[in-house]
């Protein structure tokens, strides 16, 4: 065959090459394009579904939270329905214990909560109950019959440490110390947390969205003290506002389960 002949067939196949390359990278170029635009899609359908969420400015007087609260379609008589004071509410936002936020133009109240049960022992015979409040007198001041201790967790503090705090409040400092916490099955995950959107049942009229961390434990100290040597199963803890005066009695009852 002539060298002719192969210099032809040599730049035929060049061009064929070059050819198929060219559709190559047009190919590719427009895969990535339509990744792009469908990764753009669902972005935006991730935040439609999640809502709009916009903060409030933290209201520096009772004042400034009223008039928040009335903006934002939360009437006087639905406050005078709350269960507690809006100061009340206020000193939880002051103390970092709940915010406020619109959602889809709707004001809500975030609370993330800690739940711990807390039992005798790994045999789980007993769990202890939170019977209610008490004055200095020992009367009753508000029914509780909870399962469990229940702390709101304040900005920046991690579940755990939100219940060691609450157990240092409600049950005593010294038992905040050598607390168990069940391992294996069936377990509570105390890092993940179950979200309810509801009324708030203290705030009725403000919805609110609570972030509940739950767990299980046992306290061995607390087990010898308060059920062992104690013949009724109660145990009365005195709690202690931050400049130490009185804030209420706490009665506890060990049940069994």
């Amino acid at each position: 065959m002539s060298k002719l002949y192969f210099m032809k067939n040599k730049t035929k196949k060049h061009k064929i090459n070059k050819y198929k390359k060219r559709k190559t990278n047009k190919y590719r170029k427009s895969r990535r394009k339509s990744k792009t635009i469908k990764n753009k899609k669902k972005t935006r359908n991730r935040r439609k579904k999640g809502g709009n969420i916009k903060n409030i400015q933290k209201p520096q007087s009772l004042n400034s939270l009223l008039t928040i609260l009335t903006k934002a379609g939360i009437t006087e008589d639905m406050i005078s329905k709350w269960k507690k004071s809006p100061s009340k509410l206020f000193k939880e936002i002051q103390d970092k214990e709940t915010k406020l936020v619109l959602i889809n133009g709707k004001i809500k109240r975030l609370v993330d909560t800690v739940s711990i049960k807390i039992y005798d022992g790994p045999q789980k015979r007993f769990l202890l109950y939170e019977v209610g409040h008490y004055d200095n007198e020992k009367n009753k001041t508000k029914n509780r019959n909870n399962p469990d201790i229940r702390e709101k967790m304040i900005e920046n503090e991690n579940p755990r440490e939100a219940i060691k705090r609450g157990i240092s409040e409600e049950l005593g400092n010294k038992y905040s110390k050598n607390i168990r916490f069940f391992k294996g099955s069936p377990t509570m995950d105390i890092d993940n947390a179950n979200i309810e959107e509801e009324d708030s049942n203290s705030y009725p009229g403000l919805a609110a969205i609570y972030k509940w961390y739950n767990d299980e434990a046992y306290i061995p100290n607390l087990t010898n003290d308060t059920l062992y040597s104690n013949n009724d199963r109660f145990y009365w803890h005195k709690e202690l506002n931050e400049n130490g005066s009185f804030k209420r009695w706490i009665k506890w009852q060990w049940k069994l389960v």
